[in-house]
This record gives C-alpha cells, sequence and structure tokens, in this order.
C-alpha cells in the first residue's frame, strides 16, 4: 500500500552513498484518512465523548482498513471492499457505532506479533574504497516504503520537533523516512545550510551521521589546498591526489610542490596564497608564527648558548672549555661545509642540513726537525706521533642565522655533542655513532625544555615538530643512528652508554 518510488543510486566525491527520504503523503496515510473519514460521522454531535475516547476512534478508523487485510467483513459489505468507497455490489457502508465498536475491540485483542511490521528497506548505492586519504559521505538509493501498519508502538514522533506522525499506524500527517528516523518533510534539515533536504538525493556524512545536500557536504568535507583554498582535484579515476605534512596535517594540491610556492625554513609549511611571511637576505622565509622568538645575530645567541652549556653540566657532561659561536648565513655555512670536505645533503636530517657545523682541528702527528749534517745551520724535518690520543681542538661552532629559538638551541645542543667527543679525545666513530648521540641529546634538550606554562601554544607545538623531526627522520645516519642510541640511552642510561662509546667505539646492545 505504500506510495510507488523509483529506485536510484549516485556517487559523491570517493563514492559513498546517497539516500532519498520515504515519502508517506499516500498509501497508507491516505487510507488511513479515508477510514477515519467514512467513520467520522458516527461521533457527529458526540464532541466530548469524542475527545474521552480519542483511542476508540482511531482504532475505528483501523477498522476499516484491517478489515480487509484480516478477512473480517460486516453484514451489508462484500469481501475486498474499502472503507469509505463503494463495495462490488454498489451499496455503501452504513456508520453503525455498535459494529464500528466490535471490530474495534477484535482489533485491539489481536496479539502485537499478528501486526505487520513497518519495513522500510533502502537500497544502497554503490561505495568506492579507491580514496582511503579523502572523506567521504555515504550515499544511499531511495528504498520502496512498505505499508505503515501498528507494530505495537502507540504513536510515532518526528525525530526533530517531537511531535506525533502517526498513532496505532494511521499517519496523522504527511512525513518522510530517512537516517532510520521519520521526520516532518521540514524538519529532516541539512547538517550544513539548515535548509530541508527531503525530496531528493542526500549524502550522509560519515563523519557526523549527519545528512547533507551533496554541494553542502563537499562544501564542508571535501579537502581544500592550504596553499590556494581550492578543493583538492578529483582524478578521472575518481581518487583525490594530494601532497600532506606528516606533522601539522597541511594539505596542498601536487602542483604546488614545484611552482616555487615557499616553505616555512623553520616549520616546513608551505605558504597560503596571500599571506605575508618574513623574508630573510639569504632567501629564505619564516612564517609569522615562527618569528616570534628568532635569533637573528651571535650577541643576541649567547644567553642560549650558556643555558645549553648548563644543561650538558647537569648531564654529567662538561666542556673542558667554551669552544666559539657564531651565527653565520647560509652561504658562509656552506662554504665552511665544503672546506671540511662533507658532502652537502649527505644523509642529513631535515632539520639540521647545512644549519650547524663544528669546525675542528685534530693533531695526531707533529712535523718537527733535526739537525742536519750539512753544516751548523742544516736541518732534517720529521713526523713525530704524539703520545696517546690525539690532540682536537675546537675552533667554532657555526649556527644558521634567523631561526626560532627552540631550533636554534636544538642546533646548538647537537653541534656541542661533537665539541664535546672530540674535546674528549673520541674521534674515529662511525658515522651513524656520533651522529646518532649528537641527535639524542638535541632531543633530550628539547624535552627538557619547561613548557608547562606555554601549553596550546606555537612554542609548544613547535618543539613537539622539532622532537617529531628527530624522532621519525628515515636517513640511516641521523634516523638509523639516533634510534640506536636512544636505545642505549634506555637500557643503559647516558654515563654507560658514553663509557661504552668511549672504550670501544661502539654503542652498547
Amino acid at each position: 500500500m505504500g506510495a510507488n518510488h523509483s529506485s536510484a543510486r549516485g556517487t559523491f566525491g570517493n563514492g559513498g552513498q546517497y539516500q532519498q527520504p520515504v515519502v508517506y503523503a499516500g498509501g497508507a496515510q491516505a487510507q488511513g484518512q479515508r477510514s477515519f473519514q467514512a467513520h467520522q460521522s458516527t461521533f457527529l454531535g458526540r464532541e466530548e465523548d469524542a475527545q474521552e475516547d480519542e483511542e476508540l476512534q482511531i482504532a475505528l478508523a483501523l477498522s476499516a482498513s484491517e478489515a480487509q487485510n484480516r478477512g473480517w467483513t460486516r453484514p451489508g459489505e462484500a469481501s475486498g471492499s474499502h472503507a469509505g468507497e463503494a463495495s462490488t455490489s454498489g451499496s455503501r457502508l452504513a456508520p453503525s457505532t455498535s459494529q464500528d465498536e466490535e471490530f474495534a475491540r477484535r482489533l485491539q485483542q489481536e496479539e502485537p506479533s499478528a501486526a505487520e511490521p513497518h519495513v522500510t528497506p533502502h537500497v544502497t548505492g554503490p561505495s568506492s574504497a579507491t580514496v582511503p586519504s579523502s572523506p567521504a559521505g555515504s550515499v544511499i538509493g531511495p528504498s520502496e516504503p512498505k505499508r505503515a501498519a501498528w507494530a505495537g508502538n502507540w504513536s510515532d514522533s518526528c525525530a526533530g520537533c517531537g511531535q506525533k506522525l502517526s498513532v496505532l499506524g494511521v499517519p496523522v500527517t504527511s512525513f518522510i523516512e530517512a537516517l532510520g528516523k521519520k521526520w516532518h518533510p521540514g524538519c529532516l534539515r541539512c547538517g550544513g545550510c539548515q535548509a530541508p533536504i527531503a525530496g531528493g538525493m542526500f549524502v550522509i556524512g560519515k563523519e557526523d551521521n549527519q545528512g547533507y545536500h551533496p554541494e553542502c557536504y563537499k562544501h564542508k568535507f571535501h579537502p581544500r589546498c592550504a596553499v590556494c583554498s581550492d578543493f583538492m582535484p578529483v582524478e578521472a579515476d575518481g581518487r583525490i591526489v594530494y601532497c600532506e605534512n606528516g606533522f601539522w596535517r597541511d594539505r596542498w594540491c601536487r602542483r604546488h610542490q614545484a611552482d616555487g610556492t615557499p616553505r616555512c625554513t623553520s616549520c616546513a609549511r608551505m605558504r597560503p596564497a596571500g599571506e605575508q611571511w618574513v623574508p630573510l637576505e639569504d632567501g629564505r622565509e619564516l612564517c609569522l608564527a615562527c618569528i616570534e622568538t628568532i635569533i637573528m645575530d651571535t650577541a643576541g645567541c649567547q644567553p642560549l648558548y650558556n643555558e645549553i652549556l648548563q644543561f650538558y653540566d647537569q648531564m654529567g657532561m662538561r666542556l673542558p672549555e667554551k669552544p666559539p659561536l657564531m651565527l653565520v648565513d647560509g652561504t658562509a655555512l656552506n662554504e665552511a661545509e665544503n672546506k671540511e670536505g662533507r658532502e652537502a645533503g649527505s644523509g642529513s636530517a631535515p632539520v639540521f642540513h647545512t644549519r650547524g657545523l663544528t669546525l675542528t682541528v685534530e693533531y695526531r702527528a707533529i712535523r718537527t726537525v733535526a739537525k742536519g749534517h750539512g753544516g751548523p745551520f742544516s736541518i732534517i724535518p720529521h713526523m713525530v706521533n704524539l703520545p696517546g690520543r690525539s690532540h682536537t681542538e675546537v675552533t667554532a661552532i657555526l649556527v644558521l642565522y634567523g631561526l626560532p629559538r627552540l631550533l636554534t638551541g636544538s642546533i646548538l645542543a647537537h653541534e656541542l655533542m661533537h665539541a664535546w667527543l672530540r674535546l674528549n679525545g673520541i674521534s674515529g666513530l662511525s658515522l651513524d655513532v656520533e651522529e646518532g648521540l649528537c641527535q639524542l641529546m638535541a632531543l633530550l634538550w628539547l624535552e627538557s625544555q619547561d613548557l608547562s606554562q606555554k601549553q596550546g601554544t606555537w612554542e609548544e607545538r613547535l618543539a613537539s615538530f622539532f622532537a617529531h623531526q628527530i624522532r621519525t627522520d628515515t636517513s640511516p645516519i641521523y634516523g638509523d643512528g639516533f634510534r640506536g642510541a636512544l636505545d642505549a640511552f634506555q637500557k643503559h642510561g647516558l654515563p654507560d652508554t658514553l663509557a661504552c662509546v668511549r672504550r670501544t667505539g661502539t654503542l652498547p646492545v
């Protein structure tokens, strides 16, 4: 007895499921209205009694429509006739209060299990699993409504306003069924624009299980580019492909990887179109958040340098001398790196590549002279190996200028570990062991910072980002080296780890 609906399917975005509300404006509702009207004349002139016996009136209304379904007939009514309509013999039903009451009582005495359940199957549209990186809504096709029959519930209420929609299975107003609930047509509203969405396809957002117009769902959940603010382009096969920062979760179109869009030299985020950043003279740019604690010159870095030297003291690693510290630009740092014989970018971590350098001079032998045989003023030069360990001097620590305090400090903590090893006569280590220990000290310094008064601030997030960079680095030298050093530190502690390195040149297992 339900209203006729055409089945439809569709996909949206990365392929969810559309749904079309089931409308109960005819069918069972119309029949219920006809049944009620057929018996309404029985109660004319008895307004007060009708108000007192509302449930009985509704049962009477049901009796006529149930009579045919259950095979009941009344005197003067041919089998198969509808309430309020002509019988097969052409005669109309004569109103009879006593007979109607009897039918109502018989109906109310029926076991609830005998009532036909209200079943509303939904036709689910195709769901695509090819876009795991993009949010998707569920899109469900329309369903074919069944006859609304009483299944033991005295009434159904609108999920939106709470008003009654039907009583004893008889609809008292038009309604729709969607999201597993019943609604007035105007009460089912879009989770985006808040306008009614009855009467057409809509999207069920898997993010919040609300209904949306397809366009409203797209505007709310379809990923946008952090650079140009456009919707991410959809590939021909329906996939949405984009780039994403693993820590900040910023997403951007792939084309921005090669179109010259600048990144912040500190936090590595891409610059949004139209946003003004701070350009440095060597071509780098910093976002507005990272410049709050920027350190620009050598003099301005001295308090931080002293703080990190004190941190080394607290860790039981006092340096025998204080190496000179200088903040330099990128060109000077790269030139110094090349003179040291290090290939730029060889196994470097993202945060530390060409941002810090420790300059050392190591002496293993000294060229000396002895008196020759050619006369009183002749000499013979020769090399003399130094006894014990080699002698090393740390001539300078270079750090890139124009970085925020936390990044500058972590670079300094890293470079001071190189200095500590050299000044303690520990040399000849493999690159992964030495750089791993330096990264460990950078992380320990970051984690020693008291940011309890800065929870939720940019500085706290930046500290987490730099620590994340160290922990997740995939390079064999810096990344694997750090994880080896961290494992040794957690198992044996820092003093025993350094003692093993001094003794064997390797990390303890």
